[in-house]
């Protein structure tokens, strides 16, 4: 399996065989913390070779830099099937996300597992939001 897009973002849907996403993102800048994305998509399309056949079980965890889980796990199930006289076969996932809560600034992991092994995993940024002050300062600057 191949993760060609991975993603979290404003918006994702599947729709008949085309992955829509809009506002695909790895940083969220807060002014305070916890921080809470109140809807987001983890946007995703897997390839897999006809090899790949099958059910698969898929996890997708949020990690703070300590390795600590950040919201409940997300399983999931996909029943692959490869179309008569093509070689491999892409399946297209949009998840809804309600109520992201990031506790901390900092450096967080989403994560994808597909049968018990991760496959991919992308940052996400929590950052703080600069004060007035310093962007005045950087303006007057330039």
């Amino acid at each position: 399996m191949i993760a060609e897009i991975f993603t979290l973002c404003d918006f994702a849907q599947n729709m008949g065989g085309k992955l829509i996403l809009i506002g695909p993102f790895d940083a969220i800048i807060s002014a305070n913390v916890p921080c809470i994305h109140h809807t987001c998509y983890v946007a995703m399309r897997l390839r897999f070779p006809k090899s790949e056949e099958g059910i698969h079980e898929f996890r997708l965890n949020i990690f703070d830099s300590d390795g600590n889980r950040v919201f409940p796990e997300l399983p999931g199930r996909l029943n692959v099937r490869v179309s008569n006289g093509l070689v491999d076969q892409a399946v297209d996932l949009a998840i809804r996300i309600d109520n992201l809560q990031f506790p901390k600034f900092g450096e967080y992991a989403l994560s994808l597992a597909l049968d018990k092994r991760e496959e991919r995993s992308v940052p996400v940024r929590v950052i703080p939001m600069p004060s007035p002050e310093i962007e005045k300062s950087e303006a007057q600057q330039g």
